[in-house]
């Protein structure tokens, strides 16, 4: 049975000293988000503000502005861009007669949608409970007379009617079992470490084609043949869960993760939420900022991008910008990274980077390896991209590109 799409009002209020061609760009955000959730976007009502009122954020005119488009609308739900509290949510509700979250239960509502593994739901569930807790007071009444939909959706959340011994004792719960998922992949963390093989992580705004990359390395260089593509689709939040792929680049395992887009205003919790999987990146060698260059806001979210970075304490030393979508651009510039995932342009050069700051440079070289000398002749094969090979009378003549580590061991047989 399909699911029956809400119409909705989008209620964006702003300090009076937000700049229009913000508001601009903030709208068509706010617009996806919504559309994430299977909803009709009615219409905008914008409001820039000299104050906020306690008891319903906004100013009483414009509440009775909203009541009045809401009933001549037949509009099912009303989403506010800022974050409400549970009275401001009660009492909009009161006075409009109409369903009312804010954009982080709207947020929250688009990973309950989209998470697909255990620990994505219940770090989602965590989220849901951290935010609710705090808005006891309004929300319990409003949950129990709205029933399921935005705001009520997610594992766990069949019980609308929560007090705060219930929600606290969840949350202990659900942060326990996350803490044991989180030993788990530390020993794996540590396998990795001994066995030295490298992580790269690809990090980025939201929809910005970091699973279409992953998924062209692994047509490329995937170890396993079977190893199933990750979900990419042109929506926010297409991938939430944390999903790895064994490389074989030039002879050197990698391990390539695709991680949960970011978006402006990520709610704190949320991102809290998902330290563990966030911390895949934070332990990663190397770290990929896929930014969609066709975007005209790419700037803009190439620094939400590195500021979440950031306050989750990882080494921007180990963040390298690779600008995707560059098919789309009329010039690219040579100083940085273009490439295209969907076309397969600039996947080579990426390639080499990659390789460069996980093992070293790579260099090309031709080795001239004797007969008597097979052991090194089966290492050299194992260990870089012959381009080509003969057999010459004093040995095997082989043209390669190898790592400068395994350049060293052979540079006595360099002709």
């Amino acid at each position: 049975m399909d699911e029956k799409i809400d119409r909705a009002l989008l209620v964006m209020s702003f300090d009076k000293r937000t700049t229009d061609e913000f508001i601009v760009d903030y709208k068509n955000e706010f617009q996806e988000l919504a559309k994430a959730c299977n909803l009709e976007v009615e219409n905008f009502m914008i409001q820039k503000r000299d104050k906020i009122e306690v008891t319903t954020f906004i100013g009483s005119g414009k509440v009775e502005e909203i009541k009045n488009f809401v009933n001549d609308n037949q509009v099912d739900i009303v989403v506010f861009n800022v974050e409400l509290s549970g009275v401001q949510i009660r009492n909009l509700e009161d006075e409009i007669s109409c369903k009312v979250i804010d954009r982080t239960m709207l947020i929250l509502d688009i990973f309950a949608r989209r998470a697909k593994s255990s620990i994505s739901r219940m770090q989602v569930e965590l989220a849901q409970q951290k935010y609710r807790l705090p808005r006891l007071i309004g929300l319990n009444e409003n949950l129990s007379r709205a029933g399921s939909g935005i705001g009520g959706r997610g594992p766990g959340e069949q019980k609308l009617e929560l007090d705060r011994r219930k929600i606290n004792d969840r949350i202990s719960e659900l942060s326990k079992k996350l803490k044991d998922a989180e030993e788990k992949i530390e020993v794996t963390k540590k396998n990795r470490i001994k066995n030295n093989v490298k992580t790269c992580a690809l990090v980025g705004y939201t929809n910005a084609g970091k699973s279409t990359l992953l998924n062209l390395f692994v047509d490329k260089y995937g170890i396993k043949a079977d190893d199933a593509k990750v979900f990419a689709k042109d929506m926010l939040f297409a991938t939430l869960d944390t999903y790895s792929r064994r490389l074989d680049i030039l002879n050197k395992e990698v391990i390539m993760t695709d991680t949960v887009g970011f978006v402006s205003d990520l709610p704190h919790s949320l991102v809290k939420a998902f330290s563990s999987t966030l911390n895949e990146v934070k332990d990663a060698d190397l770290i990929l900022n896929i930014i969609d260059i066709s975007d005209k806001n790419y700037l803009m979210q190439k620094k939400v991008t590195l500021d979440t970075l950031k306050d989750l304490g990882v080494d921007l030393e180990k963040v390298i910008c690779v600008y995707n979508k560059a098919d789309k651009l009329n010039e690219i510039l040579d100083d940085e990274i273009y490439i295209s995932g969907k076309e397969d342009f600039g996947i080579e050069n990426l390639k080499d980077i990659i390789l460069d700051k996980l093992f070293g440079s790579i260099i090309n070289a031709k080795f001239l390896i004797p007969y008597d000398k097979s052991k090194y002749y089966d290492t050299l094969l194992n260990s870089s991209e012959i381009l080509s090979e003969s057999y010459e009378e004093n040995g095997y003549l082989i043209n390669a590109n190898l790592t400068a580590e395994i350049y060293c061991d052979f540079k006595c047989f360099e002709v």
